[in-house]
């Protein structure tokens, strides 16, 4: 496992933690509504990629929210958001990469 595998994988896992003990998080999914529709993390909203920015966010961020964490199909868009809400000064933000990574708690279409 490569480090940057390594570091999705302990950001997945602080995601689910926090989740398990109903911190305040929040979760983001970048892809379209459709892609979230079909599979998506529980309790995520969606905010396409290109549309992020700090109008955008402040419907969903508040001051109490510990952390950000922010996933899409492959993790490459996720990686790119994060970088964009850090240069817009969000310090708490996390990529968790694909949401096919995720193990815990999905729900859509195409979950069984």
């Amino acid at each position: 496992m490569s480090a940057c595998e390594r570091k999705l994988e302990r950001n997945r896992c602080m995601a689910y933690q926090m989740m398990e003990q109903n911190r305040e998080i929040l979760i983001i999914d970048i892809r379209s509504v459709v892609e979230h529709e079909e599979i998506h993390i529980e309790k995520s909203v969606v905010v396409h990629d290109l549309l992020i920015n700090r109008y955008q966010m402040e419907q969903y961020y508040s001051p109490k929210t510990e952390a950000i964490f922010i996933y899409c199909r492959s993790g490459a868009s996720s990686e790119r958001a994060v970088c964009i809400l850090q240069q817009l000064g969000y310090t708490n933000v996390y990529n968790i990469g694909s949401v096919y990574d995720w193990q815990w708690n999905l729900a859509g279409s195409m979950v069984k």
